[in-house]
């Protein structure tokens, strides 16, 4: 039993010899008071030896005077003034299988034969009962070490395999891991039929402003979530992967060509919404190389390479024309269609960094549903059947993604809605005098002419005029069409299909080139309308979400300027408007505007959530305004905001979106004295928040058919962060008595039920046939939407 006592002993020094040894290899130098403690355990085991060798009842002196030297070394351990350095380790070491761990479970293990055959030499039997319990206690202790051992070394190598394979900020796979997934799967359809591949190298634009403005930890957290978004827009197969800096790599395997366009677009339109960081939103955009592969080419290095940084040149502006790339058999780059080896350039999409101003974001990031709340309807609204579910059939040739499989949506009963053109990038429309109809296109920089043709075809497509700077608002006044770009309004005599004579009839408007904002204008794309009298309107959108500063900028941003009949000096006409994309004129002169409001708004009534940013809150507040626009008009931005409540700060109060009084922003107009809300016109009519409408049209007399007649016509883009997302939409908004009604919806259908979608209306313009015409920038097309009576 006495050597049972020993054993434990010992097992118990051993102990705190490697709690010591571990305490030693992080302390990072050489300690007095840890070689005092190192002492004092030799010397204790020393003694306890000498006391289980010893013969008799008295062990041996020796004993004594080790356990004298143990204490001694102990406290002078304690006293030394090393020993405060001891609570202030370097820093930890590996933690892996070395010489001295080797030698101290070789020792454990040798402590049954020492403690229990040593005492023999000295006379004295052997123990039975440490003989028996020795092995059953110590065997399993060292197993379980060594099995320890054995773990930290396959997580180690585990861990350096992970950073061999991916990128440490990002957590993507890297370009060697990207190569191997593309070399294995080339191997394991080898034999098989021919299968196409699509890589898309993405580089993320205005990312250096970003670095240089907030610093690295603000680049740092946009390349981590532009690697979450792209990982979430992809196809589950797809693999991505960092290859260095802002730049990455997709591997789509299976797609095709049309596929390739679908997912470039969504790639766009995810890494286009800010990305909260500190109180500012954070802005970039991106640049989208394609490359398809029609699955005989089998080098997948070279494949890769095919979407690199070399077929996405950065263009001061873009050009006109979207090309893609194939790759052939023989490994060769051409244009679909085409010869040349830098056809594959797509147009970099300039968007800038917002600052804005993004309270308790924590409280908003939930993805918990919140119940809708009850809407009253006003009166004013046309009595029209229920919506249809709907076919969109398109038209030959416009057959590819994402109309390759069946598309539904709701319409009016008896509609048709047809895929009419594909138009990648559409955004705003306006018909010229002689029937045709021109689309916008932002990110190329140009606007195209669609002629229409005969019944059942597709209308033939060409350039109207390209090279601009983001052109986007369109508008006749006769033969005169006006072009507004990002940084002025243009004006082109039209002539059968034709534009020339360009003259600037409104310059120097902000944009992202604008030395005093340094690149960051999150709403630069401007829209334009003609007044009866001539006059030109210009929407001028906030720089950012919160930007107050912009109503004292000279031209005001955050308004809308209006420029005489003849030209002049822009002068304001409406003023705290954020971003009033929707521009147009009804039927009796009158300015409309339907406007982007803001984001995540305070909590603005009396109580503990005062102040606070509550998804409950935010997903109906403020409403997104359809006005009518007077000289002088303040809709409020961004101290005040139209508030849908019928009984302001209940819970479940029912809202309503005509003739809404606005409240004071509790974020920046707590007080009242920045701009006092209750004297502001209530707002006519709205939409319900974070709706983003964009193009806004009049539909005159007769208007459309089946029971609707003249009326507003407004393209809702829908929402990026609200919960759940607010559906896209084309709405019909009632003319009647100078006036117009609520808002109905006359086309959806758009978003999946889990808020994926596959278009996006932008504008929807009455055609010369009464037909509607839609555009749609996510899924590059143009509806022709037909009515029936």
């Amino acid at each position: 039993m006495t050597q049972v006592v020993v054993l434990v002993q010992l097992m118990v020094l051993l102990g705190i010899l490697g709690a010591l040894q571990r305490v030693s290899r992080t302390s990072g130098r050489r300690l007095g008071s840890l070689l005092l403690l190192y002492v004092s355990l030799v010397a204790t085991v020393t003694g306890v030896l000498a006391s289980d060798f010893g013969t008799g009842s008295e062990p041996f002196s020796i004993s004594v005077a080790c356990y004298i030297v143990g204490y001694l070394s102990l406290g002078g351990a304690a006293l030394h003034p090393s020993a405060e350095a001891l609570m202030h380790p370097a820093g930890a070491r590996r933690n892996g299988t070395t010489r001295l761990r080797l030698g101290l479970l070789g020792g454990s293990m040798a402590l049954i034969p020492v403690v229990g055959g040593i005492p023999q030499l000295f006379g004295r039997s052997a123990d039975g009962l440490l003989q028996t319990l020795g092995p059953l206690i110590m065997v399993p202790l060292v197993l379980t070490r060594i099995g320890q051992l054995i773990g930290q070394r396959t997580r180690a190598e585990q861990d350096l395999a992970y950073q061999a394979t991916h990128d440490d900020l990002t957590g993507l796979v890297n370009r060697r891991h990207l190569f191997a997934v593309v070399a294995q799967a080339r191997a394991a359809r080898r034999g098989g039929p021919p299968s196409p591949d699509v890589v898309l190298y993405c580089d993320l634009d205005d990312f250096k402003p970003v670095n240089d403005r907030y610093g690295h930890e603000a680049g740092d957290e946009v390349l981590r979530r532009a690697a979450q978004r792209l990982v979430s827009t992809l196809r589950d197969q797809d693999v991505v992967a960092r290859i260095g800096g802002d730049e990455f790599l997709a591997y789509c395997p299976g797609a095709d060509e049309a596929t390739a366009e679908l997912l470039r677009g969504r790639v766009e339109e995810a890494l286009r919404a800010p990305i909260p960081w500190r109180g500012h939103e954070l802005r970039v955009s991106v640049s989208v190389g394609t490359a398809c592969d029609d699955g005989r080419y089998t080098g997948p290095g070279r494949t890769l390479r095919r979407g690199g940084p070399r077929h996405v040149r950065p263009q001061t502006r873009p050009q006109a024309n979207l090309t893609r790339t194939r790759l052939t058999g023989r490994g060769d780059l051409s244009p679909a269609g085409g010869t040349g080896r830098d056809a594959a350039v797509k147009p970099i999409v300039r968007a800038v960094v917002a600052g804005g101003l993004v309270v308790a974001l924590g409280a908003c990031s939930s993805g918990e549903a919140v119940a809708p709340r009850v809407t009253v309807s006003a009166s004013g609204a046309v009595e029209v059947p229920a919506l249809a579910d709907t076919v969109v059939r398109p038209l030959a040739g416009n057959g590819g993604a994402p109309f390759d499989r069946e598309r539904r949506v709701q319409a009016p009963p008896g509609w048709t809605v047809s895929v009419w053109a594909r138009v990648p990038g559409a955004r705003l429309l306006a018909w010229t005098p002689d029937g045709r109809l021109l689309v916008s296109r932002p990110k190329f920089g140009d606007v195209v002419r669609l002629v229409p043709g005969r019944d059942g075809e597709a209308p033939a497509q060409g350039t109207l005029v390209g090279g601009l700077n983001q052109p986007h608002g369109l508008a006749f006044a006769g033969s005169t069409l006006h072009v507004a770009e990002s940084s002025q309004v243009d004006a082109f005599a039209y002539d059968a299909g034709a534009v020339s004579g360009r003259r600037i009839v409104a310059g120097g408007l902000p944009d992202d080139k604008s030395p005093e904002l340094g690149g960051a204008y999150a709403h630069a794309l401007k829209s334009v309308a003609v007044g009866r009298d001539g006059a030109l309107y210009v929407s001028v959108g906030s720089t950012g979400n919160v930007s107050a500063e912009d109503r004292d900028a000279r031209p005001e941003r955050a308004s809308i300027l209006r420029v005489p009949p003849g030209g002049g000096p822009p002068a304001v006409f409406a003023r705290g408007v954020r971003n009033g994309t929707g521009l147009a004129v009804d039927p009796d002169g009158g300015v409309w505007t339907a406007v982007n409001n803001r984001d995540n708004i305070g909590y603005p009534y009396d109580g503990s959530d005062r102040g606070k940013v509550l998804r409950a809150y935010v997903n109906d507040h403020p409403l997104e305004p359809l006005a009518r626009l007077e000289q002088g008009r303040d809709l409020g931005w961004p101290f005040c905001n139209p508030d849908p409540d019928l009984r302001p700060g209940e819970e479940d109060s029912p809202l309503s979106y005509t003739g809404r009084p606005f409240v004071r922003d509790v974020q920046t107009n707590p007080g009242g004295e920045k701009l006092d809300c209750a004297a502001l016109p209530p707002v006519e009519q709205g939409m319900g928040a974070h709706s983003a409408p964009l193009g806004l049209s009049f539909a005159v007399a007769p208007g459309l058919p089946g029971g609707y007649g003249p009326g507003a016509l407004v393209g809702i883009h829908g929402s990026w962060n609200r919960t759940p997302p607010r559906p896209p939409e084309v709405s019909f908004f009632a003319w009647r008595d100078g006036t117009l009604g609520p808002q109905q919806t006359l086309l959806t259908g758009f978003q999946a039920p889990d808020g994926t979608r596959w278009g996006r209306p932008v504008m929807a313009v009455q055609g010369p046939d009464r037909a509607l015409y839609v555009s749609d920038d996510l899924a590059g097309a143009v509806y022709r939407v037909a009515g029936s009576g």
